[in-house]
């Protein structure tokens, strides 16, 4: 579980476990381990516990031409350093990973009837899986678009028409050709609780 309906829901990370549980005498490593999520209520909580949160790396797109700067923005999109640092993910692996996104998403641009929607539909998922803070529209169109764009956004979701039956068949596709590998896996998550927001 990655939390993520703590984030949707207003908390905070402030780190993870290290993997113990407290006994009657001390303490067993069990190596299970949790991120810990705090509700602010006060908003200088990180000074008063100690915990200063560490800037997220995040350089700027050199390109002013949209189509070309945003999946610059993808691929440079900040982090969580202490996220990366827990799990011992390199800082070029980061890197591949936002490479990888962009490519996975030019697979369905097909799918979209416009360019100005294969725009929208790769800020929306950069947002989603980006340092975004809130996951909502706006948020993801103010940080990859800018102000004029927020209106785009929320109609690329609501009233946009896509070639859904393609995408969901080249998702399809695409997973079964994963699965169908020798190390392929399915991981399934539970999705009885909706989500907030």
């Amino acid at each position: 579980f990655s939390g993520s309906s703590y984030r949707a829901a207003g908390w905070q990370p402030i780190g993870s476990t290290k993997g113990y549980e407290k006994l009657k005498k001390g303490y067993r490593y069990h190596g299970k381990v949790k991120e810990v999520y705090v509700y602010v209520v006060e908003e200088e909580f990180r000074r008063i516990i100690g915990c200063e949160r560490r800037s997220y790396p995040q350089e700027g797109s050199l390109t002013t031409h949209k189509e070309e700067r945003l999946p610059m923005m993808i691929q440079e999109v900040g982090y969580n350093p202490d996220l990366i640092d827990w799990a011992g993910i390199e800082k070029e692996v980061v890197g591949r990973i936002a490479e990888e996104l962009v490519e996975f998403h030019r697979l369905f641009g097909d799918c979209f009837r416009r360019k100005g929607q294969r725009l929208l539909g790769q800020s929306y998922l950069g947002g989603l899986l980006g340092d975004v803070p809130r996951k909502n529209v706006e948020a993801i169109a103010l940080a990859f678009l800018g102000p004029r764009a927020v209106r785009c956004q929320q109609n690329f979701l609501s009233r946009y028409l896509w070639d859904e039956e393609r995408m969901l068949e080249r998702h399809q596709g695409l997973l079964a050709e994963a699965v169908g590998e020798e190390d392929g896996m399915h991981t399934v998550d539970s999705t009885e609780i909706p989500k907030k927001g």
